[in-house]
């Protein structure tokens, strides 16, 4: 199964419209707009069973989840792919990270694919988004201006 999957995590309240194809993870949904929802990544044992636990041995439940359910995040997000093929595909829940202690599921899963597919999945931010943006369009610039004259 292919895994060149474009990935990314954010939260539901700082998601923007232009980031890629929205892919709830959450076990609620959103209401404010429409997402994709993935099933296999929304945590719904963990946290209900691991509350009380310490944040490293819920982190392991998850993976271990993950780990259970990886054939069916593999077909997912491949089918997702397939129909969304130059699209970020953004893993969205309703954690706040920039809360001091914070942590959250849609990391631990980034973590997850690191390890599992040696995929980078950065959290994104309206900075990130707009380097982006920058090296996009400085791309294009130079790609131009490399191109011959056309008389």
């Amino acid at each position: 199964m292919s895994t060149d999957w474009n990935l990314g995590t954010a939260s539901y309240k700082r998601f923007k419209e232009g980031w890629g194809v929205a892919c709830g993870t959450s076990v609620g949904r959103n209401r404010r707009f429409p997402s994709h929802q993935v099933e296999a990544l929304k945590p719904f044992t963990t946290f209900r069973k691991a509350e009380h636990l310490p944040v490293p041995q819920q982190e392991a439940m998850y993976r271990d989840l993950l780990d259970t359910t990886r054939e069916y995040v593999e077909l997912r997000l491949s089918d997702l792919t397939r129909r969304y093929p130059d699209e970020r595909l953004v893993l969205l829940c309703w954690c706040d990270l920039s809360l001091p202690g914070a942590y959250c599921h849609r990391r631990w899963a980034a973590g997850w694919f690191a390890d599992t597919y040696g995929l980078v999945v950065p959290e994104l931010t309206d900075e990130l988004w707009a380097a982006q943006r920058r090296a996009e369009r400085a791309a294009k610039v130079t790609a131009v201006e490399d191109q011959p004259p056309l008389f």
